[in-house]
């Protein structure tokens, strides 16, 4: 991004405290005695807004400092990404169902999903 011309504060972002599941809601559970399965539902929708919220803000700097766009990526493309990606994206309905069905406890589910993120990390996406 910065070989393109963006500057390295337009790149951070806040959303690894609020999106599920967060080490930082695990805490706050453990210590409050709140239901972490609670804080997780709970997460989403501000995960959302507030990954809404940046897109909308990247949008508006990269119109307003005229930065260059990237071609458009064709269905192929789109596909061949979307489907490599499966493994990522399915981790917070794991994580998510895992624990609203009682299938694991907090604890279980990171384990679970340490593995399962483990076992897509030897499977390294196509560039």
């Amino acid at each position: 991004m910065t070989a393109n011309g963006f500057l390295r504060p337009t790149m951070a972002s806040m959303m690894g405290p609020i999106i599920p599941p967060s080490i930082i809601m695990v805490i706050y559970g453990v210590l409050s005695g709140t239901s972490i399965a609670q804080l997780f539902v709970a997460g989403i929708m501000p995960g959302v807004m507030l990954g809404v919220g940046l897109a909308g803000y990247a949008w508006w700097v990269a119109k307003r400092k005229n930065y260059a766009a990237m071609k458009r990526m064709s269905m192929r493309e789109r596909a061949s990404v979307t489907v490599s990606a499966l493994p990522v994206l399915v981790l917070p309905v794991i994580i998510l169902g895992g624990i609203l069905s009682g299938v694991f406890t907090p604890t279980e589910t990171c384990i679970s999903s340490r593995c399962q993120n483990g076992c897509g990390e030897g499977f390294p996406f196509p560039r």
